[in-house]
């Protein structure tokens, strides 16, 4: 690392720092994206890329490289298998993709020197620059920036400095992900999600070329094992498992604060985006909102010249603001304004069917998922709405 001086310096090698970095060099600037780990680097995620994000794929990128996709390369819809033996076919159609290609491609595509193995130590702002320390090859670095580019996820260590209470009262989640090699009689292209607070918070298993990845999180302070081993033993039991030693475990922490109606956009010179701002929808998609709000970014920082692009770039993200915030609100998701595909499917269900899916849903919440439903701060992110225009869980 030795130059030491950049326009824009962006923390963070995914979806949201490579779209920041990408509109940051085709606004002129000149560009540094930084990621701790070495690319590519293995990343826990199903790797499904829905309606949202491909738009947005298409527009800016064109094509997806046949290197990054995954077989089955079609995602056909999430199916959710709720106690009783009762389904729930939701019609989404995706593509299938392998998140560390899929990272790395969009990286170089920024057209950013990249320099990874990279770790931000610290920072400090200043009234017309951002300064940051970084450790690279063991030696301590000194980089200065006109804006800082936040994008390293859920649990950000930026965004903690800038807001430390904001994931305060926020659910969170700890995340198991094994690849096995073996057999298992799900029919490809789903993401099988079986929702019983039996085997955890979020369990789910889907295909990926030979591979076979099971998702299993619980809360922080509860035990993976237990909630893993009795998700393995039912699909062993139920969709003919064939036990094996897992060729990958992957491990990840997830925070859900649009929950809450709570996003951290950053200050004047330090623009957060993505995970790491709180931008991950209903059923824990991220990556349409990474894309968009690292653009947003990239964009607001080439086009305030020497003016701080804090403001602007949070009036930018109010439709993204909206739109996850709406995901998280059961009204708006059952009357269609918020995931069309939910409602689109139970429509189609019997009225009994329905009735047990509504309610098999509302009870594991309660219990501990991570769904949209009838808490109490829904209400208050209609009336913070209604009194201040803005979502904004500060005003």
């Amino acid at each position: 690392m030795s130059k030491t001086a950049y326009d824009i310096v962006v923390v963070g090698g995914g979806p949201a720092g490579a779209s920041a970095a990408r509109a940051a060099v085709q606004g002129g600037l000149d560009t540094l994206l930084i990621e701790m780990h070495k690319m590519p680097r293995p990343k826990p995620c199903s790797g499904f890329l829905f309606e949202e994000a491909l738009r947005f794929l298409s527009e800016q990128y064109g094509p997806l490289p046949d290197e990054v996709m995954a077989t089955p390369n079609t995602v056909k819809g999430a199916r959710l298998r709720l106690p009783g033996d009762v389904l729930l076919d939701v019609p989404i159609e995706g593509k299938n993709i392998w998140r560390d290609r899929f990272d790395s491609w969009l990286c170089a595509e920024s057209g950013a020197p990249i320099q990874d193995g990279t770790r931000l130590l610290d920072f400090a702002e200043w009234r017309d620059r951002v300064e940051l320390l970084c450790r690279r090859n063991g030696k301590v670095v000194k980089v200065t920036a006109r804006v800082l580019v936040a994008a390293d996820g859920a649990c950000s260590r930026i965004t903690r400095k800038i807001d430390p209470g904001f994931l305060d009262g926020v659910p969170l989640i700890v995340g198991s992900q094994r690849y096995f090699r073996t057999e298992i009689a799900l029919e490809p292209g789903y993401l099988h999600v079986f929702i019983s607070p039996d085997y955890g918070i979020y369990p789910a298993a889907y295909l990926k070329d030979d591979l076979i990845v099971v998702d299993t999180s619980v809360k922080p302070g509860a035990k993976i094992p237990p909630a893993r081993d009795a998700f393995l033993a039912m699909l062993e039991r139920k969709h003919g498992f064939r036990p094996a030693e897992p060729v990958l475990n992957l491990g990840c922490r997830g925070a859900f604060p649009a929950a809450l109606n709570r996003f951290c956009t950053g200050t004047d010179r330090v623009l957060v985006t993505g995970e790491a701002a709180g931008f991950v929808n209903a059923m824990g998609e991220g990556i349409s909102t990474a894309l968009a709000t690292g653009r947003l970014a990239g964009m607001a920082a080439a086009q305030s010249g020497a003016s701080a692009p804090g403001r602007a770039y949070r009036e930018s993200t109010r439709p993204e603001r909206e739109r996850t915030t709406k995901e998280w609100m059961l009204p708006a998701v059952m009357t269609g304004r918020a995931r069309p595909e939910l409602k689109d499917a139970l429509v189609k269900q019997r009225p009994l069917t329905a009735l047990k899916v509504t309610r098999g849903i509302l009870a594991w919440q309660r219990i501990g998922g991570v769904v949209p439903g009838l808490q109490k701060y829904a209400i208050e992110v209609m009336v913070r709405r209604l009194l201040n225009g803005d979502f904004d869980f500060r005003s």
